[in-house]
C-alpha cells in the first residue's frame, strides 16, 4: 500500500491543479484539432498535464507517465510506477464552459492500478481510493447502489471521436439500456461517470472504446467502492490500449452485458 504521506501529496497536487482549470480565461483557451471527429485539446490541457508530471515526478523520481496530451508515446507500462494522466476528462464539456470536467490520476504498480484520484474542482468534490483502503469522496466513504437497474439509470458513452465506426452501434446500445433501466444519462466525462458509479448516483457505463487515461482512476475508485469493470467481452480491462469498457454496481453489471450480448 502507498505512504499514508504520498497519498495525501498526491491530493494536494491533483487539487492545485484544479485551479488551474477554475482560474481559465475563456477568451484564450488556445483550442486545436486533434485525430479523430470532435477530439480537441486547449491549452489548459497542457499546463494541467505538465504541472501535474512536474510536481508528480518529484514525489516519485522512478515514475513513468501515460497521458493523453504531449509526449504521451514516450513511456510505456512497465515495472515499477506509472501514472495514467488524463488532465482534463471533459474537454469539450470545458470549451463550453459546461463545468463537468474532472482531472483524472491513476497510479499503477507493475501494470495493476493500485490508486485513483477524480477531482472535480467546480464543487470541490475529490474522489479517491487505495487499493485495499476503500473509496472516497472527500472524506465520505462511498459504495456502489444495490438497487435493480429498473430502479436506476446507466451512463452511455457515445465514442465521439469513432463515429464512423461505433455510431450505429451506440445506438441500438442505447435502445437496449433504455428499455432496462430506468432511464439514461451522459455527463460528458468517462471519469465522473465511473464516479457516480462508485458513489451510488449511477448504475452503470459502457462505451465502445476508451483509452486507458479516461478510466484508470475510475477503475481503482470503483473496485474499491464494489464494483466491477470489464471489456465488452467480460475480460478484465487493459491499462496500455484502448478497449471497449463496462463500469458497474454487481447489481446492474449482468443487465449490461445481456445488453452487449445482443447487439
Amino acid at each position: 500500500m502507498l505512504e499514508k504521506s504520498k497519498v495525501l501529496a498526491i491530493e494536494d497536487i491533483i487539487r492545485n491543479a484544479g485551479e488551474i482549470i477554475r482560474s481559465a480565461d475563456y477568451s484564450r483557451l488556445g483550442i486545436t484539432q486533434k485525430t479523430g471527429s470532435s477530439n480537441f485539446v486547449t491549452e489548459y490541457d497542457v499546463k494541467v498535464q505538465k504541472y501535474l508530471e512536474g510536481e508528480l515526478k518529484k514525489e516519485f523520481p522512478e515514475c513513468g507517465f501515460l497521458a493523453e496530451e504531449e509526449g504521451q508515446g514516450e513511456n510505456k507500462i512497465g515495472e515499477g510506477y506509472t501514472f495514467v494522466i488524463d488532465p482534463i476528462d471533459g474537454t469539450t464539456n470545458f470549451m463550453l464552459g459546461r463545468r463537468s470536467s474532472v482531472i483524472s490520476v491513476g497510479l499503477l504498480k507493475d501494470g495493476k492500478p493500485i490508486f485513483g484520484g477524480v477531482y472535480d474542482p467546480y464543487n470541490d468534490k475529490y474522489y479517491h481510493a487505495v487499493l485495499g483502503g476503500g473509496a472516497y469522496c472527500n472524506d465520505l466513504r462511498i459504495s456502489v447502489s444495490d438497487r435493480s437497474p429498473q430502479s436506476g439509470v446507466a451512463s452511455l458513452g457515445t465514442s465521439p471521436y469513432y463515429k464512423d465506426r461505433f455510431a450505429d452501434g451506440v445506438g441500438r446500445l442505447a435502445t437496449g439500456l433504455l428499455l432496462e433501466f430506468g432511464d439514461i444519462r451522459r455527463s460528458g466525462s468517462a471519469a465522473l461517470d465511473i464516479c457516480a458509479i462508485a458513489c451510488g448516483e449511477c448504475d452503470g457505463l459502457c462505451e465502445h472504446i476508451l483509452s486507458p487515461w479516461d478510466y484508470t482512476a475510475g477503475v481503482a475508485i470503483l473496485r474499491e467502492a464494489g464494483g466491477i469493470s470489464s471489456d465488452f467481452d467480460g475480460n478484465e480491462l487493459r491499462f496500455d490500449i484502448p478497449t471497449s469498457t463496462v463500469f458497474a454496481s454487481a447489481a446492474s453489471y449482468d443487465t449490461i452485458m445481456n445488453v452487449i450480448k445482443k447487439l
